[in-house]
């Protein structure tokens, strides 16, 4: 698995505009402590796939996940639950999910 990188950011954030949850990713910019950013940002994720009904919606979500998890978009849309939220807690883990969520919430404004 790669780290997150600058072009994951506006990937990620056509995923948030096409289920409209921008509300979501402005309250995980506000966390203060490096140490919510993983409940926020799980919760964040879980918050995506239950509100993915249209299939450029979850289109999109395979394809931003695709890069970080480096498969392609129909390995992710593949992957047991178990091995997909593994992957998401290693992504969190790897990265500084606090800079990245306060970038993608600037490039919505």
């Amino acid at each position: 698995m790669r780290k997150l990188i600058t072009r994951d950011i506006p990937a990620f954030c056509r995923v948030l505009k096409a289920i409209g949850v921008d509300e979501e990713l402005r309250e995980i910019a506000r966390v203060g402590k490096a140490a919510d950013v993983w409940a926020a940002g799980y919760n964040l994720v879980v918050g995506i796939l239950n509100k993915i009904t249209e299939k450029r919606a979850e289109d999109l979500l395979y394809e931003f996940f695709a890069g970080p998890f480096e498969t392609t978009a129909e390995e992710v849309a593949s992957m047991e639950i178990t091995e997909l939220f593994a992957n998401i807690k290693q992504m969190v883990q790897e990265n500084d999910l606090n800079g990245f969520f306060k970038s993608a919430a600037t490039l919505m404004k």
